[in-house]
């Protein structure tokens, strides 16, 4: 998701915390984990699993748009008018290449020129409810995610 004009000036921790809590609620609401995200001076990127089979990633960015430009208006600044959305599918849901599109994310800021290592930048993290200490930044985070994500899919189809 980008800025419009690819304004810059608007991403501080107070707006990080209040986009991450806007996040919290499309995730609840979409069943939806969010592996990673990563906020950027001028876009955002987002990477969200859905936990059934109906899960919308495209109304959940919808919605998530909303609220997300109700948090900017406080900086002067909204989304472009679309932003690039995108399903994974078919060779792209592959394991691997979820972990190339996790590693393309993270190192955003290092691409940038923002900082020398991902590990330092603050404005990222992953969300995944009841796991508020999971965090792409640990050593063990894939092994613990997809442990998480097999649990949460088993509980699923135990309750369907």
């Amino acid at each position: 998701m980008t800025i419009a004009g690819r304004q810059r000036g608007w991403l501080n921790q107070e707006t990080h915390l209040k986009i991450r809590e806007e996040q919290f609620h499309v995730l609840a609401r979409y069943d939806l984990l969010c592996p990673v995200y990563c906020l950027m001076p001028d876009h955002m990127h987002f990477l969200w699993m859905g936990m059934e089979m109906d899960s919308d990633q495209l109304n959940a960015a919808q919605f998530f748009r909303r609220y997300v430009n109700e948090v900017l208006e406080e900086s002067n600044v909204r989304l472009q008018g679309q932003g690039f959305d995108h399903v994974l599918r078919g060779e792209e849901q592959r394991r691997s290449a979820f972990e190339s599109l996790l590693f393309y994310i993270v190192e955003n800021p290092v691409r940038a020129g923002l900082v020398d290592t991902s590990h330092n930048w603050p404005h990222s993290g992953t969300q995944v409810a009841g796991y508020p200490d999971l965090d792409w930044r640990d050593d063990d985070f894939r092994e613990r995610f997809w442990k998480i994500y097999g649990l949460e899919i088993e509980k699923r189809v135990k309750h369907a």
